[in-house]
């Protein structure tokens, strides 16, 4: 029952505000080691993600673990981030291994490609299959649009980008226009992002957030789905100035599954200026909402 809620709200939001006045500057620079998480409800916890870095600071590995209900110290399941390479600052791959309680599931070799001014992401190298693609003008690291693919072609939706003060505010995602869907090829080079803007979007995500220093710079560039479930995994992989506080994602097509999901962040702070501890509401998924605490390590 958990790792179903936990697939639902990340599905939920990978298709889901402007910062206060005063910004908090960090007193000095530091990364998070270990994030728990827990149900409100219980004082113990049931998944960990563990990071360490290389000496410059870049990722060296993340460890995500889920524990078995209600024994914190019995794993029965983990996802392993390793061998990340980087070019310039830019990642451009990492192996990404799940096992369960009776040995390794999976395991894959993520790629990225960085093109004048397109970032490819490809699901896993030894077949080459493009997951999306990330277009940009001039700044890579803002991207105004996330083009989903299927089976290096087959388009799936269409995400338009919109930012404020260095972060991610809006996200908007569409249906395939049908002369996309129906042509095996396409790619982000022959999809004109501009016969989206005048639609009506499938799902609208808007965040706001705080004015502390970015928790989660570890995720930055990677892209891939923790099963740990931090809840703005999809925010976090942007180079992002701040923490996400609200993020609110509303369904605009009339369905018999009508969505509407509410996540809310109430920060505690350390004394340089960086979260040590959240409680996440989540309302939407249920008639009651749902909270947990997350606690940040350094």
């Amino acid at each position: 029952m958990k790792q179903a809620i936990f697939l639902v709200i990340s599905l939920l939001i990978l298709f889901s505000c402007n910062n206060s006045d005063e910004a908090y500057e960090p007193k000095s620079v530091k990364h998070v080691s270990r994030i728990d998480y827990r149900l409100s409800d219980f004082d113990f916890n049931m998944a960990s993600e563990f990071i360490a870095y290389n000496e410059d600071y870049t990722l060296n590995n993340i460890r995500a673990v889920n524990y078995e209900f209600p024994h914190q110290n019995k794993v029965y399941e983990t996802q392993n981030l390793t061998n990340i390479k980087y070019n310039d600052g830019f990642v451009t791959e990492f192996t990404t291994d799940y096992h369960d309680s009776k040995g390794e599931i999976e395991k894959k070799t993520v790629g990225y490609t960085l093109h004048e001014n397109r970032i490819t992401r490809y699901n896993n190298l030894s077949t080459k299959e493009i997951d999306y693609e990330l277009l940009f003008d001039e700044n890579k690291a803002q991207p105004y649009a996330k083009v989903y693919f299927q089976n290096n072609g087959l388009l799936m939706a269409v995400e338009l980008l919109e930012w404020t003060d260095g972060n991610l505010t809006k996200m908007m995602s569409y249906a395939p226009d049908e002369r996309h869907l129906l042509n095996a090829d396409s790619t982000s080079d022959v999809i004109d992002i501009n016969d989206y803007k005048n639609q009506t979007p499938i799902l609208t995500t808007e965040i706001a957030y705080d004015s502390h220093p970015k928790v989660a710079t570890h995720l930055e560039g990677i892209g891939e789905y923790l099963f740990v479930p931090l809840f703005s995994n999809t925010v976090d992989y942007f180079e992002t100035e701040n923490n996400p506080i609200h993020i609110k994602t509303t369904s605009h097509v009339s369905t018999s599954f009508s969505l509407s999901l509410d996540i809310t962040y109430d920060m505690t702070y350390d004394r340089d200026n960086y979260p040590s501890n959240a409680t996440v509401t989540l309302a939407g998924l249920g008639d009651e909402p749902i909270s947990f605490i997350l606690k940040y390590s350094y």
